[in-house]
C-alpha cells in the first residue's frame, strides 16, 4: 500500500518537472519568434 501511495507520488513529481520543461519550452520559443517579427 505504501509502495504504491510512493510510486504516484513520485509520479505527481514527474508530472509537474515535465509541466515546468513544457513552460520553459513554450516560453522561448514564443520569445524566439517574437524575436524574429521584430527583425524583419
Amino acid at each position: 500500500m505504501f509502495a504504491i501511495l510512493q510510486s504516484t507520488r513520485e509520479q505527481q513529481g514527474n508530472r509537474g518537472k515535465n509541466m515546468e520543461m513544457a513552460k520553459g519550452l513554450s516560453l522561448s520559443f514564443f520569445v524566439s519568434l517574437l524575436h524574429s517579427i521584430i527583425s524583419f
